[in-house]
């Protein structure tokens, strides 16, 4: 049985020499085999983002910056905004994170842009994800989110991929044909880290030698003066 406290009660001194009771060392014996609880397994956080990359259906870059590389700037500031010039593309509008490494995917964070104007705060969304980027699942959670400025979460059932593709097929307030979101962020626990950003053509990898030839000039063939 579990217990934290144990008491022994000696009812009689066993050679019944007096009313005395001692005792040199307890221990207490534990069933063996006994099945010890396995510590809690730490609860998922927000996965860092290092590395990830971002695509999306459209993006305003006329009018302002409304890149899609926007959502993983780590500011609330910037946003993704669905293009509206010179040509409004209209809803549904979606965008996919590629973490660049399979995950364990548990949830999803948007945070609509900050500021007066909610123009663009996804309404109804749907969410799934893909292993290759080209086959994608069921929505693994849809619904419709409040048209206010606070962030928005939704958890899922854990699932393994590297992308994640978010739809919003309603604006929020029912203000117009935008999609806006001021970052994302994704609910798990990490299974590997990505790989390394690749590097730049002409750019020395730390620890490389330089060539020899810029220490050394070319050689050349001895000759006189009178005829170099």
């Amino acid at each position: 049985m579990a217990t934290r406290l144990v008491r022994l009660t000696a009812i009689t001194e066993a050679g019944n020499r007096g009313p005395w009771t001692g005792a040199a060392e307890l221990n207490l014996v534990a069933e063996t085999g006994t099945p010890q609880p396995p510590p809690p397994a730490p609860a998922p956080a927000a996965l860092t983002r290092t590395g990830w990359t971002v695509a999306a259906s459209d993006q305003e870059t006329t009018r302002e910056d409304g890149s899609a590389a926007n959502v993983l700037d780590g500011s609330l500031t910037m946003i993704w905004h669905s293009q509206y010039s010179p040509t409004l593309v209209p809803l549904p509008h979606s965008i996919i994170l590629d973490m660049r490494a399979t995950n364990e995917v548990s949830g999803f964070t948007y945070a609509p842009r900050s500021g007066t104007s909610r123009n663009g705060t996804i309404g109804q969304y749907a969410i799934a994800v893909s292993s290759g980027g080209t086959t994608w699942s069921a929505p693994l959670a849809s619904g419709t989110w409040a048209d206010t400025s606070q962030a928005k979460a939704v958890t899922f059932p854990a699932v393994q991929a590297r992308y994640i593709r978010l739809i919003a097929t309603t604006e929020a307030g029912n203000r117009g044909q935008w999609t806006s979101m001021a970052e994302l962020n994704v609910i798990g626990r990490s299974l590997s880290a990505p790989p390394p950003a690749p590097t730049p053509r002409g750019r020395r990898e730390p620890g490389v030698r330089r060539s020899v030839s810029r220490w050394f000039p070319r050689w050349r063939p001895f000759c006189p003066a009178t005829n170099c």
